[in-house]
């Protein structure tokens, strides 16, 4: 497990990076993270797993409203 400090310049570095970035160049950095915690959570999660099986989500191509809202 990185240590508190890796973790730290780790995050400094993507902040630098991403202040660089257009607003599309955001958008679809944004967009890759969700759909690889949509990937992990698919392979970790049987709620998950369920959920994208019983909607037919495409987890490559898949964005936050294809899911329904957390209320807790």
């Amino acid at each position: 497990m990185p240590s508190p400090r890796a973790i730290l310049f780790r995050k400094l570095s993507e902040l630098r990076k991403n202040v660089r970035m257009t607003r599309e160049q955001l958008e679809a950095m944004k967009l890759e993270k969700f759909r690889r915690l949509v990937r992990h959570a698919q392979r970790l999660s049987p709620y998950y797993a369920r959920l994208i099986e019983e909607r037919a989500v495409d987890v490559e191509r898949c964005s936050p409203q294809d899911f329904p809202p957390l209320t807790k």
